[in-house]
């Protein structure tokens, strides 16, 4: 939270936390991705970034109103949707509820309005984002603990309290078995973004397409990238002659997908002749390239 007292206590903690992210190459998971990647973690040099968080304070707490990870390539497409039009995974608070595989919310920046998965809208609650993700003010930094060891759950009642809701949930009728996009309202809360990605609140998927296709282009190849939503004051009342915060998306990262190492970019697949098909299917879903296949059972 970088909020002690003491500025010589504040220095330490940063000079901590640079040393714990270099450690952080030998972690298992960091290992694997380097597997996939052209590079070894031998090989690796690596250069702490320093960054501010984006998002505001609420009292004891910290977050962003919205967070999420965007690719370039989507191996899931719904029906009427490509590969290359991508995919977004995003939810409300700190975006560690999105890389650490919580529930969240997934749509295609060039369908923002196709997101239907679920027969009902009762499926749809049961598969929502209940908690939302936040930096403890208070909690004292434990760099012994882990990187988990300030963050907080909050309940989505503590979210729409602060004000960070207004873009995200709507309402759940249990009576009707439907989803209102009234917060006013009363019943159980549901992370949908349809003031987002139905009502064009603003262009948040417009803008996460444009970002994805230019660094795709940029980058020679699929990406990825991380970003985070300031709502500013959407949605707030704002007194007379008092300036607007309009909403703001910041990227925070962008690397090149690891899937991309594997070889699947460089196959065409409507160039193979049927003369060297072993199987064909139209509904598999992802694709990928594995070396050394000798023999298949």
């Amino acid at each position: 939270p970088n909020n002690d007292a003491d500025l010589e206590a504040r220095l330490d903690q940063l000079c901590k936390a640079i040393r714990a992210v270099w450690a952080s190459t030998w972690f298992s998971a960091s290992r694997a991705y380097f597997r996939s990647a052209p590079q070894s973690v031998e090989e690796e040099r690596m250069g702490i970034v320093i960054q501010e968080v984006v998002g505001r304070r609420h009292g004891v707490r910290f977050y962003p109103d919205i967070a999420g990870v965007g690719q370039s390539r989507n191996y899931y497409p719904l029906p009427g949707q490509a590969p290359e039009d991508g995919v977004v995974l995003m939810a409300a608070g700190l975006g560690h509820s999105v890389v650490s595989g919580g529930p969240v919310f997934r749509f295609s920046p060039e369908h923002p309005k196709n997101t239907q998965t679920w027969h009902t809208a009762a499926e749809q609650v049961q598969a929502s984002q209940s908690r939302v993700r936040v930096l403890s003010m208070t909690r004292r930094v434990d760099f012994d603990a882990g990187c988990e060891s300030n963050l907080a759950w909050i309940d989505l009642r503590e979210a729409e309290a602060d004000g960070t809701l207004r873009a995200a949930a709507s309402v759940y009728l249990p009576g009707d078995d439907m989803i209102r996009d009234d917060l006013s309202r009363p019943g159980p809360r549901v992370i949908t973004f349809n003031n987002i990605l139905r009502w064009d609140a603003f262009p948040l998927a417009q803008a996460l397409s444009a970002t994805l296709k230019r660094l795709k282009r940029a980058m020679a190849g699929d990406v990825e990238i991380e970003f985070a939503v300031d709502l500013g004051d959407w949605g707030k009342r704002v007194r007379r002659g008092q300036p607007r915060q309009a909403p703001r998306l910041v990227l925070l990262q962008a690397r090149h997908m690891a899937s991309q190492y594997h070889g699947e970019s460089v196959i065409d697949l409507d160039s193979v002749g049927d003369g060297r098909l072993i199987c064909r299917s139209g509904t598999s879903l992802g694709d990928g390239l594995i070396e050394g296949v000798r023999d298949v059972v």
